[in-house]
């Protein structure tokens, strides 16, 4: 019974740390696009 609960409890902390890892690598993966599209606005205004 207790070693279910343990075993759950830790599934729990599992997922979460997984879903805060996904959050995380989606939010860089963001922040480098938005900084890519300002680099491609800012050489495209460098162009014109």
């Amino acid at each position: 019974m207790i070693n279910t609960l343990i075993n759950i409890l830790h599934q729990k902390s599992i997922k979460k740390r997984v879903a805060k890892n996904i959050v995380l690598i989606a939010y860089s993966i963001l922040k480098s696009q938005t900084l890519f599209m300002r680099g491609l606005l800012f050489t495209f205004h460098l162009m014109v």
